[in-house]
């Protein structure tokens, strides 16, 4: 996730290949070699959860 008003991002150590619109990518090789973006991302653990939601927030700002 990119916040592109304020700056910042969220991201992490595992890298996978993505593109700005709608993708099926197989595999996470050489991806700027295949035309496509790299990207990290961070894993989170559901557990047995069948249905989940995460909420990305700043630490240093308040909630409403």
């Amino acid at each position: 996730a990119v916040d592109y008003d304020r700056g910042g991002e969220w991201s992490g150590r595992s890298l996978m290949c993505t593109r700005d619109r709608e993708f099926t990518i197989r595999g996470v090789e050489d991806c700027l070699a295949r035309g496509y973006d790299r990207n990290g991302f961070f894993e989170v653990d559901t557990g047995e959860q069948k249905s989940w939601t995460i909420q990305l927030t700043d630490p240093g700002r308040a909630g409403p």
